[in-house]
């Protein structure tokens, strides 16, 4: 599956803080997989700058920027689902989620 950097982003958010011995091993494979490299933030000159209120934004060269390729397994993508299913049932689908609501939720 192919993912953007707005994609890879947002789903590190919805992966979940904690779980079980296994599951946890598993978020923190996926979160260091969604993660950028030091290539990848050169090349798409990927930075984080102070916003309103002091917030961080993570900004980006869209030009650049490459989608990638990613690979989940059944425990993960079972995982990923509970997490926008989650989404769903709380109203919470919105612009930044709803990409990766399509790919793992309508098939």
């Amino acid at each position: 599956m192919k993912l953007s950097i707005v994609e890879r982003i947002v789903l590190q958010g919805l992966l979940p803080e904690s779980g079980d011995y296994v599951t946890y091993g598993l978020i923190k494979q996926v979160r260091t997989e969604l993660s950028f490299t030091e290539k990848e933030i050169k090349d798409f000159k990927i930075q984080e700058v102070k916003g309103a209120n002091n917030s961080t934004q993570i900004i980006w060269d869209d030009k650049a920027a490459k989608l990638k390729e990613f690979t989940f397994g059944d425990k993960v993508t079972s995982i990923i689902v509970k997490a926008l299913e989650k989404c769903d049932k709380d109203g919470k689908i919105d612009n930044n989620n709803v990409s990766l609501y399509e790919k793992f939720m309508i098939k």
